[in-house]
């Protein structure tokens, strides 16, 4: 299942060169996981209810054409497998023009809040 999350530009996603930066394009990606995981009753509301959290082990993003200020995008986000203690998950964000702008996969892994250890 792919879920998509819709974004504008802002000024606070800008670089210098005054288009978005790698932080800003990761951040679209981490809230649109986010609330992929609230769509399946397993995101941010739950972590008291259910004693866990998805935490970030790594990312490998590739910017394509970096989008500037007001740009309407699309970010697009699906899980890819589960192995071991870690879940994979992929990333587009695209463009009013249906052009992909970056890519990027992800690794998580469920962490138990009280022990801090991976569940």
């Amino acid at each position: 299942m792919i879920f998509t999350e819709k974004y504008c530009v802002g000024l606070g996603d800008l670089g210098q060169n005054g288009k978005i930066t790698n932080k800003a394009v990761l951040k679209m990606f981490e809230d649109t996981a986010g609330f992929h995981s609230d769509s399946v009753d397993n995101g941010v509301a739950k972590i008291d209810e259910n004693g866990t959290a998805w935490v970030i082990m790594s990312w490998k993003l590739k910017i394509l054409d970096r989008p500037e200020y007001g740009a309407r995008l699309t970010v697009q986000t699906w899980s890819r497998s589960m192995e071991r203690a870690h879940a994979y998950r992929d990333f587009r964000l695209i463009d009013e023009k249906g052009n992909v702008r970056a890519v990027a996969s992800s690794k998580w892994s469920v962490i138990d809040i009280n022990s801090r250890k991976i569940a």
